[in-house]
């Protein structure tokens, strides 16, 4: 009977390490750059980049390999906590909040009401989105609301 030592795959162990908050806000600043250009697209354009924020980090396009394009040019992975890979109804529980914008757009354009609703709706995705940043900010796991929903983490990749 031979005893064997477990020894961890480099890989592994890099893929536990938490991010630079600045590589994960360059991440979200490129996502959102991507997005505001989509949304510059009559009509469709928001909805559109309200759906890319929402499953960015799901999608099993090879060259994004599930995670948003923003995560893939600077290195980042969303790893779920049951180690299943990240798929579309994760990335919308963790990133609902961020396609709200989109939404809010198109509310916007309702007649008469539009931006009556929009605008609370609007100060609220803003409020939302302060405590986002806030959370990754302060906290020692750099984890946000949304990651709580999702039971995710933001790791190098």
């Amino acid at each position: 009977m031979s005893t064997s030592t477990f020894q961890p795959n480099e890989d592994a162990a890099e893929s536990t390490t938490q991010p630079e908050k600045l590589t994960r806000f360059l991440a979200l600043l490129i996502d959102s750059v991507l997005t505001m250009v989509v949304s510059w697209i009559p009509v469709l354009g928001p909805l559109l980049g309200a759906g890319y924020f929402l499953v960015r980090d799901g999608l099993t396009l090879d060259f994004m390999n599930q995670r948003s394009i923003g995560k893939h040019v600077m290195g980042l992975r969303v790893n779920r906590a049951d180690g299943k890979p990240m798929d579309i109804e994760t990335s919308a529980k963790r990133n609902w909040m961020f396609a709200i914008g989109g939404v809010t757009a198109l509310i916007a354009e309702i007649p008469l009401i539009g931006w009556l609703l929009a605008l609370p709706i609007s100060l609220a995705a803003l409020a939302i989105g302060l405590y986002e940043g806030y959370r990754v900010l302060t906290r020692s796991d750099q984890k946000r609301w949304g990651d709580d929903m999702a039971d995710t983490t933001v790791v190098k990749a």
